[in-house]
């Protein structure tokens, strides 16, 4: 099975940008949902997009993929459990967060 997007979003406001995207693909111990994605809040600064906070599920060191946010004011990943339909909104809250921590 070869992968396939079934969602991808880029939206840009002001100093702000938001870029989801979720492929499926094919399920595997890996992958137990057969679906991979990120979701990313990113500001514009020092002349470039720099992402402050994202959720998705790579694999980190070998593990089953896991949903999990990345945030720049922290040095490790933490999981999270949170139904994909809301983690847009939840990205946008946790990069606002982040965003007022850079200033």
């Amino acid at each position: 099975m070869t992968s396939e997007v079934i969602l991808e979003e880029d939206f840009v406001e002001r100093d702000y940008r938001i870029y989801n995207k979720i492929t499926k693909v094919e399920k595997s111990s890996e992958f137990p949902e057969g679906l991979k994605y990120t979701f990313n809040f990113m500001v514009f600064r020092d002349g470039k997009w720099q992402n402050i906070a994202r959720v998705d599920n790579s694999l980190h060191m070998g593990q089953v993929a896991k949903m999990h946010l990345h945030r720049m004011d922290k040095e490790t990943a933490e999981h999270i459990d949170i139904p994909l339909e809301k983690i847009k909104d939840y990205i946008i809250k946790i990069g606002m967060e982040v965003e007022k921590w850079l200033k």
